[in-house]
């Protein structure tokens, strides 16, 4: 035999500590309050970022490798092979520089994810890839730079 619900081995009722219990009069059920965002930027946004940054980033490393000679180390040679490329350096050199900004949203997004299970990494996380993301523009910079550089010092 089993024993009713609400009822022990020694056949005595057990209180209900539940149905003494009240709740304020304001006090709302857990799924009625609003969930609050945990993200900066929508779902689709964060993807479009990270497969759009994936893209173009990977799109100037490609054909940096592929599409132009290996570049020497001083600075005139390096002039001078970047203006013997053509404009084929500067739209690959600018493809990568398109793609800092979806990166840096779709970076975001996820240390934001990373955040809620770890508040403080997701803050160091935040700090280093600012701070990493102003290198990185700073070289696409640079390089974009070379562009009219390589034009003025080679002549023709």
């Amino acid at each position: 035999m089993l024993p009713t619900p609400g009822a022990t081995c020694s056949g005595e009722k057990e209180e209900n500590l539940m149905s003494h219990t009240t709740l304020p009069a304001s006090a709302l059920p857990v799924h009625d309050q609003p969930t609050p965002r945990t993200v900066p930027v929508s779902r689709r946004l964060a993807v479009v970022g990270l497969v759009g940054g994936a893209l173009l980033n990977g799109a100037e490393s490609i054909g940096m490798r592929l599409l132009l000679p290996a570049q020497p180390a001083t600075g005139a040679a390096k002039l001078q092979a970047i203006a013997d490329t053509g404009m084929t350096y500067a739209v690959l050199v600018t493809l990568g520089t398109l793609a800092i900004p979806f990166m840096i949203i779709g970076f975001l997004a996820l240390t934001h994810l990373l955040a809620q299970r770890a508040p403080r990494t997701g803050r160091v996380a935040v700090t280093l890839l600012l701070t990493g993301m102003f290198g990185f523009f700073g070289r696409h910079v640079l390089s974009l730079a070379q562009v009219p550089l390589s034009q003025s010092a080679c002549p023709r």
